[in-house]
């Protein structure tokens, strides 16, 4: 973003942007504090507190302060002034009908004299370089309007602050995403009859009843078919047991063990579960030894095994450990045996 502003030549250009950024930010801070209040979360309580700080910071007021009115100004010098040529062809302004679409006038005039297609959705907040037509309407707007013009210069002298708080949200928001996409996914999942619980983390045991495959569920919403056709499954997985699971191909073992390990990672995040109940325990790892494809230069048999290796490298005895087809490339025989040698390791953790 600091790259982006900085290779900006025209400065009006770059406080557009600046002002758009901090009204995004002071907008998300008025949410947060609106939205989380109530918060039960000690993560969504604790980040309600942490903006509520800097909404009481007397920078933050300062900037907020600036920031409101002037975004209405800018706004209305948009929509308040329609572009008039000239029979010179020169550029001039008049003020706008709010009644008349002020935006399809000006590019089909655009059109007709000078031969140009406009698009009507470009925005100044858009980094790439003014032309020539853009800087001559904007010396206009900026002749027009001198007071707007420099408030809105006078935002560029407070980038680093405006960046420094943009750079909190930016921080947050693949996690954002992440919880509310899954938020949105619950609620729909939820309405097509699919059980929706909170997990309770205990000691050791995994117990849950009516577990759906996320994975399963996802793909199904995202090709609009009903989810009614999903089965559910019940898991009971004792601390430090194994079980071996063996079916017909197409039978559904794999979409099985990703119930488990999608439901491990999901409350592990904090998150609510595809089960009508739930008893899990907090595991410190989730590993998953799935058929991949084949490496180029590398036999698919000395791919698995680096990769078996590399998970006991890592797996403790509060490890959750999923293997699917594994050591299926080789004869049989040494399937079995080079499976049995695995488990045998895994089991003296």
């Amino acid at each position: 973003m600091t790259e982006e502003l900085a290779d900006e030549k025209n400065s009006r250009q770059k406080a557009h942007r600046l002002l758009n950024i901090l009204w995004a930010f002071c907008s998300c801070v008025t949410l947060i504090g609106s939205r989380f209040g109530m918060a039960k979360s000690r993560g969504l309580a604790a980040l309600h507190s942490f903006f509520r700080q800097i909404s009481e910071s007397g920078e933050y007021k300062s900037l907020h302060h600036t920031a409101q009115p002037l975004v209405n100004e800018v706004e209305n010098v948009k929509k308040d002034n329609a572009l008039q040529i000239n029979p010179d062809k020169t550029l001039a302004l008049a003020d706008c009908d709010p009644a008349e679409n002020a935006a399809l006038r000006v590019r089909s005039l655009i059109a007709e004299v000078f031969g140009l297609s406009v698009d009507i959705n470009y925005s100044v907040v858009d980094p790439v370089p003014f032309g020539h037509l853009e800087n001559q309407l904007l010396a206009l707007l900026e002749k027009k309007h001198p007071r707007t013009f420099e408030k809105l210069l006078r935002i560029i002298e407070e980038e680093s602050a405006i960046l420094r708080y943009a750079s909190l949200l930016t921080d947050l928001y693949r996690e954002c995403l992440f919880y509310t996409v899954l938020i949105r996914f619950f609620r729909k999942v939820r309405e097509e009859g699919i059980p929706v619980c909170k997990p309770v983390f205990s000691d050791g045991l995994f117990a849950a009843e009516d577990c759906t495959c996320l994975a399963l569920a996802a793909r199904k919403l995202a090709a609009n078919e009903p989810l009614s056709g999903i089965v559910a499954n019940d898991v009971y997985l004792p601390k430090g047991s194994q079980f071996l699971l063996s079916g017909p191909n197409q039978g559904g073992k794999t979409v099985y063990l990703k119930s488990i390990g999608l439901t491990a990672l999901l409350a592990q995040c904090g998150c609510f579960v595809l089960c009508r109940s739930c008893e899990i325990p907090f595991y410190d790892g989730v590993y998953t030894h799935f058929i991949k494809n084949e490496v180029l230069g590398k036999g698919k048999l000395a791919e698995e095994i680096e990769r078996m290796e590399q998970i006991l490298d890592k797996a403790a005895s509060g490890s959750l450990v999923l293997l699917n087809e594994s050591f299926a490339t080789t004869r049989r025989k040494d399937g079995r045996d080079i499976a049995v040698f695995y488990l045998t390791k895994l089991k003296e953790r």
